[in-house]
């Protein structure tokens, strides 16, 4: 089974970690890069629709597209803690800094302590600032000038632009196993996503005459509605052991249900149509249902 997984992070950043992910089999990274962690909503919205998941390549970027509602389809961040923090920190030591009085920006000061006290390192003189919702870059810089003479360590590229020339700050870049790491939890919820989209019917269909459509819908244990002046059927493909899977994807507002069975037998001609809404999201299912596997054609 194929996947795409959509990258969003720094320019710098993203195709190190899309490569990593274009490891995995079957995993095609779309990279999606930008010049400040507030466009991440902006470039999830605009592409949505073609992808299975997101992987952000830190939490910021990640919680400014969840807390627009820009997400909808599986996402997941790397994580700095651990691996990509002990990177970081052997690094500074090569540079000559004292590792011991630092200031760490994104990362929670659990983390970070773990991870010090992991390296049998003191963390008396570490300053952190944890990510919250009200968390900006301005108020990151602000931040780590107050730390003095003390190293600096963010997550975050705009910080890192705003203290380079002043001070001695390092930007955390993802280690390759943290970027797995995360992948492999990713895969997990996009690949059961896809599997159960794949498993929706939906049809749309153009008549001379309703007599008899209600009829032929219920015999198929499909549900009638109507849909931009055209009738829309919305059934469940049925599983192992008779379980019913799949989902309604037309708004209950949109949909309006014709209770009165039509007398007679009617003759009924369909011809597909093509168009945009809340269409798109059938050919969506249907392009995901092909790289799963068989699809039958009616």
């Amino acid at each position: 089974m194929g996947i795409v997984i959509g990258v969003v992070g720094p320019h710098d950043l993203v195709d190190d970690v899309a490569a990593t992910c274009e490891e995995q089999p079957g995993v095609t990274a779309l990279r999606l890069d930008y010049d400040h962690e507030s466009q991440a909503p902006a470039i999830v919205e605009a592409h949505s629709s073609t992808v299975e998941g997101w992987l952000f390549t830190g939490i910021v970027p990640y919680m400014l597209a969840s807390d627009a509602e820009a997400l909808t389809r599986p996402a997941a961040f790397v994580d700095y803690s651990g691996a990509t923090l002990l990177t970081a920190l052997v690094r500074l030591q090569h540079e000559g800094q004292d590792i011991t009085r630092l200031s760490i920006d994104t990362i929670s000061a659990a983390d970070v302590h773990a991870t010090f006290e992991e390296a049998g390192l003191p963390t008396e003189q570490v300053r952190t600032l944890p990510y919250r919702p009200e968390m900006t870059s301005k108020k990151a810089v602000s931040f780590h000038r107050r730390g003095g003479d003390h190293a600096v360590i963010t997550c975050l590229s705009s910080v890192h632009e705003a203290l380079r020339d002043d001070m001695h700050v390092l930007r955390l870049a993802p280690s390759v196993h943290s970027v797995r790491v995360a992948l492999r939890q990713l895969l997990l919820t996009a690949e059961g996503q896809a599997q159960e989209d794949a498993q929706i019917a939906l049809g749309l269909i153009e008549v001379d005459s309703e007599e008899g459509l209600l009829r032929e819908a219920a015999a198929l244990g499909g549900t009638l509605g109507r849909l931009q002046g055209r009738h829309a059927s919305a059934g469940h493909h049925q599983g192992p052991a008779g379980r019913r899977h799949g989902r309604l994807l037309l708004p209950a507002d949109a949909v309006a249900a014709d209770r009165d069975e039509p007398g007679g037998q009617g003759g009924l001609r369909a011809r597909p149509q093509r168009g945009g809404g809340r269409e798109s999201l059938a050919r969506r299912a249907l392009a995901r249902a092909r790289r799963i596997g068989d699809v039958a054609r009616c």
